[in-house]
């Protein structure tokens, strides 16, 4: 899974990250992201426009808005099958921004978890692949914009300390993944898992 990410890079990098991409406003530094917080994304409806959501899908059918703490991820192998995501991998797709994610490896007859963080040798920004959502609040009006990160199986680097990875888009597919009008089954190879030459993983103290 991907429970906590960070991303501290300037707004104007994250805006190079692909031609056309316009921020609202600065995004603070954050090195720990967290479930229901807000995250920086692309979303399908608005490919060029930079903006805040929330992190745990809320489906708009749903009656519940704590459903979004379990939804922090969805698994690529699955997504056309669940409910809760295969009426969005045709509509809503995203990109989430990041610069570094974290995980916990378990020390084998011990309780204890060390934490990583993983991150791509030339320290750029780079992005996740997700899904999101519009739920509206029937008693207030109020309408939420939520999101989830899709994983996949951990690549050879990533299972040293974990079975699960989140997906990551390469700069050349990032447009692809934001346009409704190419089909998931056109795309669902890039949630399959692939090594990463660059990438670096690093034990931290703590978060």
């Amino acid at each position: 899974m991907c429970g906590r990410f960070a991303l501290t890079a300037t707004t104007k990098d994250i805006e190079k990250l692909l031609p056309g991409f316009n921020a609202d406003n600065p995004f603070k530094s954050r090195h720990n992201i967290a479930p229901t917080q807000e995250i920086v994304t692309a979303l399908s409806s608005e490919p060029n426009r930079l903006r805040e959501v929330k992190w745990g899908l809320i489906p708009n059918w749903s009656k519940d808005i704590k459903i979004a703490s379990k939804m922090i991820n969805a698994r690529a192998e699955t997504l056309t099958e669940k409910p809760s995501f295969r009426q969005l991998v045709n509509r809503k797709r995203c990109l989430i921004f990041t610069d570094g994610f974290y995980e916990w490896q378990t020390i084998p007859e011990s309780k204890k978890k060390i934490p990583h963080i993983i991150y791509f040798k030339d320290g750029m920004p780079f992005t996740f692949a997700g899904l999101w959502d519009e739920w509206k609040d029937i008693q207030t009006g109020t309408i939420l914009t939520t999101a989830t990160i899709i994983t996949t199986s951990a690549n050879e680097f990533m299972s040293q300390i974990h079975n699960r990875m989140p997906v990551i888009i390469d700069e050349q597919f990032r447009k692809d993944w934001l346009d409704v009008n190419i089909k998931f089954t056109d795309l669902a190879e890039l949630t399959f898992s692939r090594e990463f030459d660059t990438m670096i993983m690093e034990p931290i103290e703590k978060i």
